[in-house]
């Protein structure tokens, strides 16, 4: 099963949600994740091994699939409330920190990097980690799972127009 499919699969979303709940109980898991400073280092810690990757087995992702996986996971490592039934990037519009100037300035920047190249492993994907961080704290360390994994895993022109799309209905002033 790709990736991909695995998406499309409520058994891989339940795989996720009941992971990160974890994380509650194995703070150690948690703490090697937020350490991370790059989707890379997410990738070839223990703690994402030992933990998300071990879960999904079932779905036999290829490498290059938990490589583009580590960053959604690695930034959600961060996120200590879920929510649910919004995409990420509307939440940031209705519940980021900041003047309404200053949310746009930084949901411009995330729309500025880059899209993904083939390999899923260069400096782009290291900016669009860096900034998913900030704007998770800048929402109280507050996300929802949908939008935050798709959008880390691909980051394409598609997903840009849907973030904008989402951010851009939602945003309060």
């Amino acid at each position: 099963m790709s990736l991909h499919n695995a998406l499309s699969d409520e058994k891989f979303w339940k795989i996720i949600a009941v992971w990160w709940h974890s994380l509650d109980d194995d703070r150690g898991q948690r703490a090697e994740l937020r350490r991370a400073k790059t989707p890379a280092e997410v990738y070839i810690s223990p703690a994402y091994r030992d933990g998300i990757v071990r879960n999904l087995t079932q779905f036999a992702l290829t490498e290059s699939e938990l490589e583009r996986l580590a960053l959604p996971i690695g930034v959600l490592a961060r996120v200590r409330n879920l929510t649910s039934g919004s995409h990420f990037a509307a939440l940031f519009g209705t519940r980021g920190k900041g003047s309404p100037a200053m949310r746009d300035v930084r949901f411009r920047r995330l729309l500025a990097i880059a899209n993904d190249n083939t390999d899923g492993m260069d400096e782009n994907r290291d900016e669009l980690f860096r900034i998913l961080v900030r704007m998770v704290r800048l929402t109280d360390d507050t996300a929802t799972l949908n939008g935050l994994i798709k959008g880390g895993i691909w980051w394409n022109d598609v997903t840009k127009r849907e973030w904008a799309r989402q951010y851009y209905t939602h945003r309060t002033n």
